[in-house]
């Protein structure tokens, strides 16, 4: 599946803004590792 790059980078940097306020620092990092993830399994 091909991921427009462009698109998902200011998307995600909101979603990471979002969840550090929500969550707590903690939970951002755990996430933050899981789309790092995701992009590493997307190449």
């Amino acid at each position: 599946m091909i991921v427009d790059h462009t698109f998902l980078i200011p998307l995600e940097a909101m979603v990471l803004k979002v969840s550090f306020v929500r969550l707590g620092m903690k939970n951002s990092f755990v996430l933050m590792r899981f789309i790092v993830w995701s992009k590493a399994l997307s190449f």
